[in-house]
C-alpha cells in the first residue's frame, strides 16, 4: 500500500474516527490471491496464497481500491468473491 492511496486512507481514517474505532489496515497484494494455472506447481505462490487467504479471513472488512492497469485483477475479483462467501463487509472502488 502507500502514497497512491493517500486520499482513500485519509477517508477511511476519518470514517473510523467518526464512529470511534481504530483503523487497522493489513495490506494484501492482489496477485497473492491469484491461483496458479493448472499444471504449474509453484510452492512459493501456494504459500503466499494461503497466507493472503488467512489475512483476508481474519479481517473485519475488505476494501479493494482501484488499481493501475490489469495487474492483480483476478486477485481483486477473488477477494470480492471470498468476502461474499465469508460474509465480510466489502467495498470495492473502480473494480
Amino acid at each position: 500500500g502507500g502514497d497512491a492511496y493517500q486520499s482513500v486512507l485519509a477517508a477511511l481514517h476519518h470514517a473510523a474516527v467518526a464512529i470511534k474505532r481504530k483503523l487497522k489496515i493489513d495490506w494484501i497484494d492482489a496477485t497473492d490471491l491469484e491461483k496458479s494455472p493448472v499444471g504449474r506447481d509453484d510452492p512459493e505462490a501456494s504459500e503466499r496464497l494461503l497466507a493472503a487467504e488467512a489475512k483476508l479471513r481474519a479481517a473485519h472488512g475488505v476494501f479493494v481500491p482501484g488499481g493501475f492497469g490489469d495487474r492483480g485483477i483476478e486477485g481483486k475479483a477473488r477477494a470480492a468473491g471470498l468476502a461474499r462467501e465469508w460474509r465480510k463487509p466489502y467495498f470495492g472502488v473502480c473494480l
